[in-house]
C-alpha cells in the first residue's frame, strides 16, 4: 500500500464495518472510514487503528448515503479527503421492517440509494480515477445470504439489485466481488461466526492483493 493510497469502507462504525476495517488495517491498508450518524464511534475507531498501526493512515468521511448524488459530487467529496483510492467496501446498510402492501416510498428510495445506486456510483467514480492513473483496484459489495426475509421488502429488493448487478458486471479496471455474510451477531456462537468471517474476508482481501499486484 502506498502512503497516500486508501480503501474506502462505507458504514465503518457498524459491527460488520468495524470488523472489516480491522481486517484491512491488519493487511496494511490505509482507510477512509465513512459514517452517517456515528461520528464519535468512527473517529474513535480511526484513532484506535492509528495507535495500533502507526505507519498507516486512517481518515473519516461523512455523507448521507440514503440520498442520491451525482458522480461529480462523489468525486469532489472523496478526493477532497484523500488523493488515491484503490478499493472500496460497500458495507453501509439500512435494515428496517416493511412489506409490499404497506411500504413507505421514502424508505424504499433510501434503501435503493444505500444498497444499489450509491454503491455503483462510488465504484464508477473510483474506476474512472484509476483508469486515468493506469491503475487497477477492487470493490467488495456486501450483500446477504438471505434476501427473502419476510417483512423486509425494501431491503430485499435493493440488496438483490446490487447482487444481480454484481453477477453481470464486466468491469476491468476494478475487480468487483460480492460477499454474502450471514448473521454475525447476536448469536450463540458469535465468536466462531466472527472468526469464520474474518478468515473468509481475509482470504478475499489476499486474492484482491494478488489481482492488483501490490
Amino acid at each position: 500500500m502506498k502512503v497516500n493510497e486508501y480503501v474506502l469502507v462505507t458504514g465503518a462504525s457498524s459491527k460488520l464495518g468495524k470488523l472489516i476495517a480491522e481486517i484491512l488495517a491488519e493487511k496494511n491498508y490505509n482507510l477512509l472510514l465513512h459514517y452517517y450518524k456515528s461520528k464519535n464511534e468512527t473517529v474513535a475507531l480511526a484513532k484506535k487503528l492509528g495507535k495500533q498501526f502507526k505507519n498507516q493512515n486512517f481518515q473519516v468521511m461523512h455523507i448521507d448515503l440514503s440520498k442520491e448524488y451525482s458522480t461529480n459530487t462523489f468525486t469532489k467529496i472523496l478526493y477532497s479527503k484523500v488523493k488515491d483510492i484503490s478499493g472500496i467496501i460497500n458495507n453501509a446498510s439500512r435494515y428496517e421492517n416493511d412489506q409490499i402492501n404497506n411500504f413507505d416510498k421514502d424508505n424504499f428510495e433510501s434503501n435503493i440509494n444505500i444498497h444499489f445506486k450509491n454503491p455503483t456510483a462510488l465504484i464508477s467514480v473510483i474506476s474512472k480515477k484509476l483508469l486515468s492513473q493506469n491503475k487497477q483496484g477492487f470493490a467488495i459489495n456486501i450483500t446477504d445470504k438471505m434476501l427473502n426475509r419476510e417483512n423486509y421488502f425494501s431491503y430485499n429488493v435493493s440488496k438483490t439489485l446490487l447482487s444481480n448487478w454484481n453477477s453481470n458486471n464486466i468491469e476491468k479496471t476494478v475487480k468487483i466481488i460480492e460477499f454474502k455474510p450471514g448473521n454475525l451477531m447476536p448469536s450463540k456462537n458469535s465468536k466462531n461466526i466472527v472468526r469464520n468471517f474474518k478468515q473468509k474476508f481475509s482470504e478475499l482481501i489476499e486474492y484482491n492483493d494478488g489481482y492488483i499486484r501490490r
